[in-house]
């Protein structure tokens, strides 16, 4: 796959590392909330927007930093009666799919509907395009979905690095494919069950939300003490042409080994597959956190979740009040989800570990010497009452002091007609109408 493929025109998203820590992790802007119970404050990764032949060339030329690309080059588009508002038959493999809204979006190839399109129409679309195309065993994927029940490719990802290049255990959500295209790269899988038995995933409100907490490289055991006692993975080297298979809520631990390593990432779609039974308490989680902090916010996520677990919300309910009556429901219905997927009595072993170690404050990634910006400068400006009693009640006696020193005096309104002030000075008073 050559630069002039991807082209120079479009910005693609690269990350951007510290060469000393060599380390890329994806920091959400959108729950990077400032002022936010899990705010961070200076990411450790850096996020650019560079064109593939740049990014290139810096990744061959900088010391000091390290880059990593991470971009999404096909996206699955719905057939286009779905689009449109009608209800679409399942696609079938091998059958032809016509761009949504007559968009020749893919230079008029027959691709099946199964098979994600390649993003944008431009030149450098259409040489990716024929990469991705000739270079993938699609009829073999395509096999591989109907024997295993998938649904579509949801999106493919391209990734590149360099020598050295971290990516810390984190999981997905969807089962994904890792085809190795150039150079080869470490992968560490650890299935979803050591989640809450010494993985720490970041609570689903966290910026850094699917990644585990542990630094597998410096792991602290006063903040991961469960991380060293029964965590095991299975660890795999891929070369040019193997193909990985991750599934949904495994977490991957990547390291890449040779100055130019390539691949692709496929996204599958769930389809008629059942659910991973291993999985469950992780995907459970997510849907447990989310539903606390919509009813009680993402700060009392695990003041919640402690008291359903032990059952002690009793204690913090006002039951002679219709929004007490509302949280017993809710907490019960917390307990039935729970019971109703890991069966009767789970609730109180998966609750307190869901909550061990997770849903607090992360303060270690924030730099200990760290001030704003805004503090730094900012000189807050003090206004001291140097008035008298006197002065304060009486202002109009005193008026001429008090504007002089910045005092606002209100205009005294006089019912008697005085020369001068509230009429002529060569009037007479006695004869003159207002």
């Amino acid at each position: 796959m050559k630069a002039e493929a991807i082209g120079s025109e479009h910005l693609l998203r690269v990350l951007c590392s510290d060469a000393k820590r060599n380390r890329f992790i994806e920091c959400d802007a959108a729950k990077n909330v400032y002022g936010g119970l899990y705010h961070v404050r200076e990411p450790e990764t850096q996020v650019l927007q560079l064109a593939f032949p740049e990014f290139v060339k810096c990744a061959a030329a900088w010391r000091a930093r390290r880059l990593y690309l991470r971009e999404t080059v096909m996206r699955y588009q719905p057939p286009q009666q779905a689009q449109q508002g009608a209800p679409a038959a399942p696609p079938t493999p091998g059958a032809a799919a016509s761009p949504a809204g007559g968009d020749d979006s893919n230079g008029g190839s027959n691709i099946p509907s199964y098979r994600p399109r390649v993003q944008g129409s431009s030149p450098a679309a259409a040489g990716l395009r024929r990469d991705l195309e000739s270079g993938l065993g699609w009829e073999w994927l395509e096999g591989l979905q109907r024997a295993q029940r998938y649904g579509p490719v949801l999106q493919v990802d391209l990734e590149a690095g360099c020598t050295g290049g971290l990516l810390p255990a984190a999981y997905e959500c969807a089962d994904r494919l890792l085809a190795q295209v150039a150079g080869s790269r470490r992968v560490l899988l650890l299935p979803p069950g050591q989640a809450f038995e010494g993985l720490y995933p970041y609570p689903v409100h966290h910026p850094y939300d699917r990644y585990s907490m542990v630094d597998f490289e410096a792991p602290d055991a006063g903040l991961w003490p469960k991380f060293g006692g029964g965590v095991r993975g299975v660890a795999a080297v891929l070369h040019p042409g193997d193909v990985l298979y991750v599934p949904a809520y495994w977490f991957a631990h990547v390291q890449h080994l040779e100055p130019e390593c390539l691949s692709l990432s496929l996204h599958l779609a769930q389809g008629a597959r059942p659910p991973v039974a291993d999985a469950t308490p992780l995907r459970l989680s997510r849907a447990l956190e989310q539903r606390v902090a919509d009813v009680e916010g993402p700060g009392d996520v695990r003041h919640w979740l402690q008291l359903i677990g032990h059952g002690e919300e009793h204690e913090w309910i006002d039951l002679g009040t219709v929004k007490g009556y509302r949280r017993i429901l809710f907490c019960q219905s917390v307990r039935d989800d729970v019971a109703g997927a890991l069966g009767h009595g789970a609730w109180s072993h998966l609750l307190p570990r869901m909550c061990e170690g997770r849903l607090v404050p992360t303060p270690w990634l924030n730099k200990q010497d760290f001030r704003e910006p805004l503090y730094l400068t900012d000189k807050p400006v003090v206004y001291k009452d140097t008035r008298t009693e006197e002065e304060r009640r009486y202002p109009q006696l005193f008026r001429a002091k008090l504007e002089a020193e910045g005092w606002h005096v209100a205009p005294t309104v006089s019912t008697v007609p005085i020369p001068g002030v509230n009429m002529p000075k060569n009037a007479d008073y006695r004869t003159w109408q207002g």
